[in-house]
């Protein structure tokens, strides 16, 4: 099928500025899923490292099958040496 006979509806808010949450929502009925979730985005000085924190999770419905999924978010952390040139 091509891929213009679905269509996917999504809707993305920033819920909260402090601090910054923000919700999303993305169904598509026809192929049969929903995704919906929060998501805090956090992050963290460590003095040499740096870390991105996503606080939060997704929830994966499957309409058809009745299954569902928790999704949760990743954090990436960044170690080594950080110099501020002024």
């Amino acid at each position: 099928m091509k891929s213009s006979q679905f269509s996917i509806f999504v809707f993305c808010r920033q819920i909260s500025h402090h601090p910054p949450v923000s919700a999303f929502y993305v169904t598509n009925r026809q192929v049969g899923f929903v995704i919906s979730g929060c998501i805090l985005a956090k992050s963290k000085f460590y003095g040499n490292s740096l870390s991105a924190v996503m606080d939060g999770s997704a929830h994966l419905v499957f309409l058809n099958r009745g299954e569902e999924y928790v999704i949760t978010m990743p954090y990436a952390h960044c170690k080594g040496e950080s110099t501020v040139a002024v």
